[in-house]
């Protein structure tokens, strides 16, 4: 039988287990969704049994799809990261996870700027103190619900988890490790000097850190018993979703943008060394050689077009009456802007917040449409252009996940960059580039070059159009200036 492995996508909205072959095509898929609790003050949590309830029912879905003709060489792990998912002594959750949306440790974060200093932080840990992270919502967590804190005695992320409910191991991936802000990228490990003058125990975090590639250790018997997947399959740990996307998109040059695009919005690239700007967020990359990734984001990007279709069409999929409904509105959409700021702040600014704006008795159903396809695509231009090195400007963006399945609004991202854009429309990069991953970590590939030359990409084109340069100029820098506005009026 051939060989196929397996990739294990903790996501934002649901848990995806895919097979590929060795060549990058999807063999077979099975998923299962779950719900984000959002508290109205910037919270947003996910309660990890369901993970577990996803992971059992997506490998044994998947496995019944390929056992007849497929033998698993390996299994590696991506998704959502940073989330905390607070553990007791037994390595059950202490509470629900905090996900990386949950903007509540907006104190914390500027408490621990004040404290150490963002530039040190900052060049400590590759990243920034924000409540996006994860050690600002564990400060959070001990302040605010000190009966949870209590019980927690390991602080883990998702594929922390799932990994230990595979294999029994316990470990987290270095570039996983870089969005705690605990981790100390000079030293190569946890930083416990900072740990110990917040008070929190030096072995909080996993001991165990890993390269994406290495073998986190071999599924039980007890998860073969529940799953199908034979016993002792290898499980190689993986990485980050937005990572394992660059790398699994082929952005493996440092002027190649990769945009994951789905709930929410992943920029990155590769560096040689952190980019030293506050604004941009900086991990170990899933490459295991040194090399930086890089990256700015949106927290609510797809997550904005889902609301506003389940506003106008009762249903959050209605992609195809979204995409007619185009055609009756034009560039610009009426003068109707929407800032795609959902989750009660932003991982680079906690303050800012979304809506539409310049809203008149013109303004038509199709405007909404555009207007949220425009405001991700600005935004996203804005954020891109923190990470662009000045001498060697982005040639081309490459694209995956659910938000570039709509030709339309890949074309306005094309139009609004003013670079081609090269969409893997039927490929999740994410999810292939943790089959890649885990191939390479049990042997089937020399090394992540060799496994991503073999993979089958098939990018559909699109090219900014000359007519749109000035427009969009025009319209981008409106843009901006309404959301430097909108800020000023939140502070």
């Amino acid at each position: 039988m051939e060989k196929a492995t397996i990739s294990i996508d903790i996501g934002s909205s649901g848990i995806r287990c895919c097979a590929f072959d060795l060549h990058g095509r999807q063999i077979a898929a099975a998923g299962h969704s779950y719900r984000v609790w959002y508290s109205g003050d910037g919270g947003a949590e996910q309660e990890a049994g369901d993970w577990e309830k996803g992971l059992t029912e997506g490998l044994t879905e998947l496995y019944a799809k390929i056992r007849s003709g497929w033998t698993v060489a390996g299994i590696a792990m991506t998704g959502q990261c940073p989330t905390y998912l607070p553990v007791k002594r037994d390595m059950t959750p202490a509470g629900r996870a905090y996900i990386y949306q949950d903007n509540r440790a907006r104190a914390e974060a500027e408490e621990l700027a004040e404290r150490f200093g963002r530039r040190r932080i900052h060049d400590g840990s590759g990243n920034d103190a924000q409540a996006f992270f994860i050690l600002p919502k564990i400060l959070w967590q001990r302040k605010y619900r000190p009966e949870e804190f209590g019980k927690t005695v390991k602080a883990l992320q998702p594929l922390d988890y799932v990994g230990y409910l595979l294999t029994g191991e316990l470990a987290t991936g270095k570039p996983n490790a870089c969005g705690t802000l605990a981790f100390d990228r000079m030293a190569g490990g946890w930083n416990v000097t900072l740990l110990e003058e917040l008070n929190l125990p030096s072995d909080f975090f996993p001991d165990r850190l890993m390269n994406s590639t290495e073998i986190l250790g071999e599924v039980t018997a007890y998860m073969a018993e529940k799953t199908g997947i034979p016993k002792g399959t290898r499980v190689v740990y993986g990485g980050p979703d937005s990572q394992c996307c660059c790398y699994g998109t082929g952005a493996v040059e440092e002027d190649i943008l990769s945009n994951m695009s789905g709930t929410s919005t992943c920029l990155n690239s590769i560096r040689r060394e952190p980019n030293p700007d506050l604004r941009v967020a900086n991990y170990l990359h899933v490459t295991p050689d040194g090399l930086w990734c890089e990256e700015t984001g949106l927290n609510t990007t797809g997550a904005s077009l889902k609301k506003v279709s389940g506003i106008l069409f009762g249903r959050e999929d209605a992609y195809d009456q979204m995409t007619a409904l185009l055609e009756d509105t034009d560039v610009g959409s009426r003068g109707l802007f929407y800032l795609p700021y959902l989750s009660e702040g932003e991982r680079d600014d906690a303050l800012i917040r979304g809506g539409f704006y310049h809203m008149t008795m013109a303004s038509e159903r199709g405007d909404f449409i555009r207007a949220v396809m425009e405001g991700v695509a600005f935004a996203e231009k804005e954020r891109a252009q923190m990470m662009e090195n000045r001498n060697r400007p982005y040639r081309k963006m490459m694209i995956s996940g659910g938000g570039c399945r709509m030709a339309a609004w890949n074309q306005i991202k094309a139009d609004v960059m003013g670079i081609p854009v090269y969409a893997l429309r039927d490929y999740d990069a994410a999810e292939a580039g943790a089959a890649a991953i885990a191939a390479t970590g049990v042997g089937e590939f020399a090394d992540l070059n060799e496994a991503i030359k073999a993979y089958d990409l098939r990018p559909e084109e699109y090219l900014p159009r000359t007519e749109m340069t000035g427009p969009y100029r025009e319209l981008y820098e409106a843009f901006i200036e309404l959301e430097n506005r909108q800020r000023g009026e939140e502070k």
